[in-house]
């Protein structure tokens, strides 16, 4: 196979295995350079000031979900050169989570994660267009953004004053799932069904408002 070069200045990680795909850019510099990878999947799209840590349990983030136990690959690039490494990763033996259980909350997850990265994806292009439509048209926008997300919080402590919207709410069940090395319960599938419902909709309305004249 013929490597892709990739510029002096930077190295390719590439780390693979259990449906899992992580390919991350560093920089590098002569002599010996570390990677510190954090066991999880590539983030989701972030809108600019919203993901920021509250004082909430669960963090609004965009990180990816955690990946599960077993065999991967780790593949560095530099220049034209490749080399791959094996890599097992192993549950913290205090922790009794079946295989069963984790592939489980992985996949919902991973599920939360791509209704996550579309909603953000919507609103970006939303907020992108209202900064040069005109007063009327990004009063529609403003009107539909309302509910979805909330882009009025500036510190850790903004939420204890502004009310948290749809987009906070999908982030904190995807941190609610990877607080608990468990199988999710039916409760937080059932929250998960009405969150992605109600983001289908918020989108749909989104892209309403963007499309009409």
């Amino acid at each position: 196979e013929t490597a892709t070069a990739v510029p002096a200045t930077t190295g390719a990680v590439l780390v693979t295995g259990q449906g899992s795909r992580s390919n991350v850019t560093v920089a590098v510099q002569p002599g010996m350079n570390r990677f510190q990878w954090d066991l999880r999947y590539p983030p989701v799209t972030d809108i600019p000031g919203v993901t920021i840590e509250t004082t909430d349990d669960f963090p609004n983030t965009v990180k990816g979900p955690t990946i599960v136990p077993g065999a991967y690959a780790v593949v560095l690039q530099y220049g034209t050169q490749k080399i791959s490494q094996p890599l097992t990763v192993k549950l913290d033996p205090r922790l009794h989570a079946t295989q069963a259980d984790l592939d489980a909350r992985l996949a919902l997850g991973r599920e939360i994660a791509v209704t996550l990265d579309g909603f953000d994806r919507v609103v970006n292009a939303a907020l992108a267009a209202r900064a040069t439509a005109s007063p009327a048209k990004r009063a529609q926008i403003d009107a539909a953004l309302e509910s979805l997300v909330q882009l009025d919080i500036s510190s850790s402590e903004g939420d204890v004053l502004k009310e948290t919207k749809l987009r906070d709410h999908i982030a904190f069940l995807a941190g609610e799932i990877e607080l608990a090395y468990e199988k999710p319960t039916a409760a937080q599938y059932q929250v998960y069904d009405e969150l992605k419902a109600d983001a289908a909709a918020g989108e749909a309305r989104l892209q309403s408002v963007l499309g009409a004249p």
